[in-house]
């Protein structure tokens, strides 16, 4: 066959090709990413900061003032990143690592838990938030369907009062890492798959909070690179 009568493959082809070998870039840098926007739950008092360039960030939810009459008032924040785009069907892991910095729970007479979280898809595991560790979260899961899916990792505070009680809680983490093992692989760097159990529906694991109450912001490197630049103290 002549070169000119070769059948070359069409861009939309080869498009196809390349989402189905699609795999998320580890990480950090979270560029390519979007953040965990929650709302700041009635009652409460939140205050976050996120370093995109790490994956670190400072949570804290505390109790606003209130009368020894209060009622039950519970609370709940989460922080951190998504990822959303195109994963092939079969068998995935995904495995972050956390190098968490100080946690704080103070109850005060109410609850207040911390937790680090992986979820894939709405659905994933969390893991208490420990002081000074490095922690892993794995999902093995498998995608029933080539299409978009999401990945979000972070961290949740859960809390509740009554009356006087006035909890408290902080999650300091210096870094998240991220990698993905999608198929073929079916283990890669210490992580443990195996073939999918027949009739999984790819929906394993617990609903970790409210997907209507979470938004996400993509995240532009040049505004966040600005940002950065713009927070650094320059000593004369």
């Amino acid at each position: 066959m002549s070169p000119k009568t070769q059948t070359q493959p069409s861009a939309a082809a080869a498009d196809d090709a390349a989402a189905a070998n699609a795999i998320i870039p580890a990480t950090p840098p979270f560029w390519g990413w979007s953040k965990i926007e929650y709302p700041e739950p009635a009652g409460y008092w939140k205050a976050v900061r996120i370093d995109l360039a790490t994956g670190g960030w400072v949570m804290q939810l505390g109790a606003d003032p209130h009368p020894a009459t209060a009622p039950y008032t519970p609370g709940q924040i989460v922080v951190g990143f998504q990822w959303r785009g195109y994963l092939s069907a079969g068998f995935h892991t995904f495995l972050v690592r956390f190098q968490t910095g100080p946690v704080s729970i103070r109850p005060n007479g109410g609850q207040i838990s911390a937790a680090l979280f992986l979820d894939v898809d709405g659905r994933g595991i969390p893991q208490a938030a420990q002081s000074n560790s490095v922690q892993y979260l794995q999902v093995n899961r498998f995608l029933n369907y080539g299409g978009i899916h999401s990945v979000s990792l972070g961290g949740i505070l859960t809390a509740a009062y009554t009356g006087a009680a006035s909890p408290y809680g902080e999650i300091i983490n210096f870094r998240s890492e991220l990698n993905h093992f999608p198929p073929p692989y079916p283990a890669a760097a210490g992580a443990q798959a195996a073939a999918a159990p027949e009739g999984l529906d790819g929906l394993d694991g617990e609903v970790l909070f409210d997907a209507k109450k979470l938004k996400t912001v993509e995240i532009s490197p040049r505004k966040e690179a600005q940002a950065r630049l713009d927070s650094l103290t320059v000593n004369v």
